[in-house]
């Protein structure tokens, strides 16, 4: 386990440079999806006695209604710094965009890792030993 990673809560979501995963239908307004969201809903909301369904409906429910929350709070964040049109710069500006929406999410620490791969040239070492 990771000890910078642990805590009583933590907020269940995923961001990537375009922000916070979310099923597309709770974003939408387009009726086939708005059935889906109700159903959803109703799935998530009954009254669970197993305890393994119960903990499974509380995290999903807690996952959507926090990646809505990022996702408006993040994109209401404005900046006058230019962000580099790349992978590494995309990924700054999300953490940037996060660290700024912290105190309206309510988020007190915050830990971010960026993959930013390329860095093994082992491969290129076996040709010339030969």
């Amino acid at each position: 386990m990771n000890k910078f990673q642990s805590a009583v809560y933590a907020n269940p979501y995923i961001i990537n440079s375009n922000g916070a995963t979310e099923f597309e239908a709770y974003r939408s307004t387009w009726g086939p999806d708005l059935i889906f969201q109700s159903v959803y809903d109703q799935v998530l909301a009954r009254e669970e006695s197993n305890l393994m369904r119960k903990t499974f409906s509380k995290l999903t429910r807690q996952s959507i209604d926090a990646a809505a929350a990022y996702n408006t709070a993040a994109e209401a964040v404005t900046f006058e710094t230019q962000f580099p049109n790349s992978y590494f710069g995309q990924n700054m500006e999300r953490i940037a965009r996060t660290i700024a929406s912290a105190q309206s999410l309510d988020h007190s620490n915050q830990i971010f890792f960026v993959g930013n791969g390329g860095w093994d040239h082992h491969s290129a070492l076996i040709g010339p030993q030969n």
